[in-house]
């Protein structure tokens, strides 16, 4: 991803920093600052900075857990609205794909059990040590810890694709339906839950979830777009590919190639030595995918075609 700059690296996995992270910092200090002082605004922006240290280990318990299955992560990037674990290009089965899914909301879960464990069995009994404003002040912190875990985890298991949620939603789906049509069920139920969080959003004056819901919008459309570009890509490999395949690796899915590849498309199979020498499908993009604000995968199918008589699940797109 442009305008990234690397912070740190832990596990293998570096860890970047877009530069509009710090347009949050500079709004969220702003912004508590007018209200209550500097020292309110440099308070917000600490909370802020511990939220997202909470979202890398959200993170690295997708970019771990994929690890497991043999789909290494190059690299984590942070930006306002969250996190991305970018994930290789290998192939997984839906049980792997809601392993890595669940496990991001796992760790917050886990943060919140100890945070609770420690306040009711460690900070409770031992109040007495602290003076009153410290005590108070230390028990508003952790449970202000708690529920941000907690809320962070809800709010990611929501199944509206890319986020989590969607993912699990997609591993489900798999089970039954190859993975173009599984994207494809699964970013139509999202787009559902997108509207009514962006119509929530403008109608009581809630602007970042309308921008959060524009962007969750954006974000599936590009996933299932990727999604049957590798399908294409896998049957033009194959050399199953019909004319639409190929006018749309070679023209891509703007409007020439939805023109042309539905006026054309779907003709008769070709192989590569058909087309080859007059359309050359454009290669697949070597630097990994981030279009989600918890993690990004990127999936080939689990080996699954389409019957001649089924219809194509590449129809999703129209």
């Amino acid at each position: 991803m442009g305008w990234s700059f690397k912070i740190g690296r832990l596990w293998g996995i570096d860890i970047y920093l877009h530069a509009t992270f710090f347009l949050l910092l500079a709004w969220i200090w702003t912004s508590r600052a007018s209200r209550g002082g500097w020292e309110v605004g440099l308070v917000a922006v600490a909370l802020t900075l511990l939220v997202f240290a909470v979202v890398v280990l959200h993170e690295y318990g997708h970019a771990l857990t994929a690890r497991r299955f043999g789909m290494p992560t190059e690299r984590i990037t942070l930006w306002p609205f969250g996190g991305i674990a970018s994930v290789g290009n290998l192939s997984c089965n839906p049980r792997q794909e809601i392993a890595v899914a669940i496990a991001g909301p796992a760790v917050n879960l886990v943060l919140a059990g100890l945070t609770y464990a420690l306040l009711e069995w460690g900070l409770g009994p031992n109040l007495g040590r602290f003076t009153p404003l410290a005590g108070a002040y230390l028990w508003e912190f952790g449970v202000w810890f708690m529920w941000s875990n907690l809320i962070l985890m809800g709010f990611n298991l929501i199944p509206a694709f890319p986020m989590d949620g969607g993912r699990v939603l997609r591993g489900l789906l798999g089970f039954k339906y190859d993975l173009v049509e599984a994207t494809g069920k699964a970013v139509t139920v999202s787009r559902g839950l997108i509207i009514g969080l962006g119509i929530y959003g403008l109608a009581y004056g809630q602007f970042m979830l309308f921008i959060i819901a524009v962007f969750l919008w954006m974000s599936s459309a590009a996933e299932l777009r990727q999604v049957i570009f590798e399908e294409r890509l896998r049957r033009v490999q194959a050399g199953q590919g019909t004319v639409e395949d190929y006018l749309r690796l070679g023209l891509g899915e703007g409007l020439m190639g939805q023109v042309l590849g539905s006026m054309l498309g779907g003709q008769r199979n070709l192989s590569a030595a058909d087309l080859w020498p007059h359309l050359r499908p454009a290669a697949p993009r070597s630097a990994p995918r981030e279009s989600g604000p918890i993690y990004e995968a990127e999936y080939v199918d689990k080996g699954e075609r389409p019957s001649q008589s089924a219809p194509d699940p590449l129809s999703l797109e129209k």
